[in-house]
């Protein structure tokens, strides 16, 4: 055989291990870098600092923590929003989180933000909490003193400085012109034409979505799309509906001048992303574990966009399963905190994300309820440990017969100044017991520290190997290729 070299493809969920031999059986706490020969290369993922501390009390639901509950940046008021804890804070650019005091929060529960301005042109924030709608100017937390304000929203949405808000069941309110005023108001709910109702299908409104000039009105079966119209003022656009559900409203994310989501096709689970209202799955390499969660509805997205790399974060708490989606490459790796008490992978603990334009952050927010900066200079979780795996599948040359490994050549890269190390092991012909880990030195001087060479690698059927990095560096696994030799059975 010669050498032969094994290209790093990517990771497939909804195969069998055993049955994986050119793609790859797990990626985690990674991402995948294409070269300019159309090969990958896999790197590690961005880590995070502790940015601010709201001190936010600690809150629980159904035995998970629920502390963050949302987080929102506002261009008008340049500053970002937190509610956490049942409390609003206000975050400055060096991370002090001041809380806004006034009307109370449910807690436990997402929060919505939606921008928007009174009649003199002052910026204002409306936050949807399941509960009636509050809003803040950034220095107060208020109720609107409408008596038909909206009294269970968990979505509200702004369109032209008209604000829209469900009510927990198949209807939503809009704010109007004040009759007493004759102005265009957004605080002014008791229009006589409310509640609106979604009526392509008998379900509940999930979400309300503002973008490209119309609200995407979200059920549990279908998504209505509706505009202003100028006369009634706002009507359904006639032929404009998406076949397909919303399982978990608070996965809606917008990148890249498309809507994501989780959501129900036709019976179908599945990850979609919504283009001109055409929905188009992208979850199939992970179809076996989405349909194996029995608890969605608490899932939560957010948007990892930092060092150039642009990813779609899902994280499901109930499950504990964080699916980080490659928006450049369209694959998906699992991302997680390590927990090293108990030697397992938790869940990335995301509860939603934003990013700061004007000091240039990408901030998420934890479910501790405290903000964390994203940067691909970190690798890190806030002074953890990041557990970098990859296992190739069962590598077999193509046949069953026996080969002798002579040699095996691992191509690494360090990005960073000081040494680090790669360890390395492998298990042979389907055997659940692996080698013991083999230290491979990684420094960043020349291109010989970049070759780790290994002799006399044994024989097998089939191998699998696998690679783990918990530095605190920026190291890459760019190829393999090994010098093996086909033996008779």
């Amino acid at each position: 055989m010669g050498l032969v070299t094994l290209n790093i493809n990517k990771p497939n969920y909804n195969v069998d291990s055993q049955a994986k031999v050119l793609s790859v059986d797990q990626a985690r706490d990674c991402y995948y870098e294409k070269s300019t020969e159309g090969k990958y290369i896999i790197r590690r993922r961005p880590g995070y600092s502790l940015f601010s501390t709201t001190g936010a009390p600690e809150t629980y639901v159904a035995g998970i923590l629920r502390t963050g509950q949302g987080i929102f940046w506002s261009d008008r008021l340049a500053a970002a929003f937190v509610v956490a804890g049942g409390n609003l804070y206000k975050l400055a650019s060096d991370g002090t989180a001041t809380q806004i005091t006034g009307a109370t929060i449910n807690t436990g529960r997402y929060a919505i933000f939606a921008e928007g301005q009174t009649l003199d042109l002052t910026p204002f924030i409306y936050i949807a909490h399941g509960g009636t709608l509050r809003y803040t100017d950034g220095s107060v937390l208020s109720t609107p003193t409408d008596s038909n304000t909206p009294t269970a929203a968990s979505f509200v949405a702004s369109l032209n400085n008209r604000v829209w808000a469900d009510n927990s069941n198949q209807d939503f309110h809009i704010t109007d012109t004040d009759p007493a005023t004759s102005l265009f108001d957004p605080f002014y709910w008791s229009m006589v034409d409310n509640p609106w109702r979604a009526a392509m299908k008998a379900d509940t409104v999930q979400a309300l979505i503002a973008a490209w000039n119309e609200v995407a009105v979200r059920g549990t079966q279908t998504i209505e799309y509706w505009q202003e119209d100028g006369v009634n003022p706002i009507s359904p656009l006639v032929g404009a509906t998406s076949e397909m559900g919303t399982d978990s409203p608070h996965t809606i994310r917008i990148a890249d001048n498309t809507m994501f989501a989780l959501a129900s096709m036709q019976g179908k689970r599945a990850v979609v992303r919504l283009l001109n209202r055409g929905p188009k799955i992208i979850s199939g390499d992970i179809d076996r574990e989405l349909q194996s969660y029995d608890t969605v509805t608490d899932a939560v997205g957010a948007l990892c966009f930092t060092g150039g790399i642009n990813h779609y974060v899902l994280n499901f708490p109930t499950a504990k399963k964080t699916w980080a989606y490659d928006l450049k490459e369209d694959l998906f790796i699992e991302w997680g905190a390590w927990n090293p008490a108990l030697a397992r992978y938790d869940v990335f603990p995301v509860a939603g994300s934003c990013y700061a334009k004007a000091w240039n952050k990408h901030l998420f927010l934890g479910q501790d309820g405290n903000v964390y900066q994203m940067s691909r200079t970190t690798y890190q979780d806030a002074g953890a440990e990041i557990r970098t795996l990859i296992r190739t599948g069962w590598i077999n040359h193509g046949t069953a017969r026996r080969k002798r490994s002579s040699q095996l050549f691992v191509k690494l890269k360090s990005y960073s100044p000081t040494p680090a190390k790669v360890l390395m092991r492998w298990r042979d012909d389907g055997r659940p017991e692996w080698s013991t880990y083999m230290e491979l030195q990684v420094g960043s001087e020349s291109e010989q520290t970049q070759f780790a060479k290994l002799n006399r690698m044994g024989m097998y059927r089939s191998r699998q190997y696998e690679f783990l990095m918990t530095d605190n560096a920026d190291l890459a696994l760019c190829g393999l290729s090994e010098e093996v030799e086909e033996l008779r059975n």
